[in-house]
């Protein structure tokens, strides 16, 4: 009983402290397994060496997952490293991809204002077109009514001048007749 507990607690002292565990190489177990087997076989002994197998077991599967640990902790080192780094890469890319939502805002923003001014300006040259179009229409109306007024004014010139040829050979007629009155007067002697 005394050995087991001493097996016991060396078990648990070697357990406990890995850099022990992970010191010891194959063969300085392989020496002290042998050393603990050589001894005379009794009872205790038999008990003795069950406990030493297991205790070999246990330090080999102890070394496996130490080994494992290693391992472990170098992929996990490995993915952190990859962590930080992705993580750097996402914070870049959203950095990145603010910016442009920003740009893409910007320029929304822009082209907004262009088709706004755009919009504006051929509504105004449309409201402009449509004014000449009235001024344009104004105007064929008062041609055809200067047109129609110089007809008038032709006929009405014409019409005068017809008046006055025809009040001019009225005239001369009447006047041809006073000379005439006046020249048989003067011959008959009767204006005397």
């Amino acid at each position: 009983r005394c050995c087991q507990e001493a097996l016991q607690t060396a078990f648990m002292a070697t357990f406990a402290s890995t850099e022990h565990v992970s010191s010891l190489n194959d063969e300085e177990l392989q020496v002290e397994s042998i050393n603990l087997r050589s001894a005379p076989t009794t009872a205790g002994h038999v008990e003795l060496n069950m406990l030493e197998d297991r205790f070999q077991h246990v330090l080999a599967e102890n070394t496996a997952l130490l080994q494992q640990v290693e391992v472990t902790s170098k992929a996990l080192d490995q993915s952190r490293a990859q962590e930080e780094e992705l993580s750097a890469t996402w914070k870049a890319t959203i950095a990145v991809s603010a910016r442009q939502k920003m740009a893409v805002q910007g320029l929304m923003k822009n082209a907004q204002s262009s088709t706004r001014t755009e919009s504006t300006r051929l509504v105004e040259a449309a409201q402009h077109v449509q004014d000449l179009q009235d001024v344009y229409k104004r105007l064929q109306s008062v041609n055809r009514q200067l047109q129609f007024a110089q007809e008038i004014q032709a006929w009405v010139l014409a019409d005068i001048e017809n008046r006055i040829v025809a009040r001019t050979s009225r005239t001369r007629k009447v006047e041809q007749a006073i000379y005439r009155v006046f020249y048989y007067a003067q011959r008959d002697g009767g204006l005397e």
